[in-house]
């Protein structure tokens, strides 16, 4: 090969490496603009909910015009726990706040929710056997 030949050929190569790192850089740009519209952001949200009384939670369940089982079950816990916080025996825990501030918030979505629920007729009272058997 003589110095003719290697001169192109070196400068081929060099054309070759060029473009190389031109469609690199391309590239490059692309994924740096591809991450700038991708970039994950962080919110910062205020969702410490309020503190609900014995009597709020009353207040609450008598808006929504539901009973305790049926407001207790919209919040996933027994009758029983609703009509502890409700007669102060216990705080209302806050996961529970949580919910209540959804219902305070949009007490229309809540509402429809309670006159949809099928209503439950009350049981009748029970009889004691001295009744029963006419004594």
């Amino acid at each position: 090969m003589n110095e003719d030949d290697k001169t192109l050929l070196g400068q081929g190569l060099i054309k070759s490496l060029e473009w190389i790192a031109d469609d690199l850089k391309a590239r490059r740009a692309e994924r740096e603009k591809d991450k700038a519209r991708l970039t994950a952001r962080t919110a910062r949200l205020d969702l410490k909910p309020r503190a609900y009384s014995a009597d709020d939670l009353k207040a609450v369940r008598a808006n929504l015009g539901a009973s305790q089982a049926l407001l207790a079950e919209f919040l996933g816990v027994s009758p029983n726990s609703l009509r502890k916080w409700e007669h102060e025996d216990r705080g209302v825990p806050p996961y529970i706040a949580r919910h209540l501030d959804d219902i305070v918030a949009f007490p229309e979505i809540w509402t429809r929710r309670v006159q949809a629920a099928p209503k439950v007729r009350k049981a009748a009272p029970r009889r004691s056997k001295a009744t029963k058997t006419g004594e």
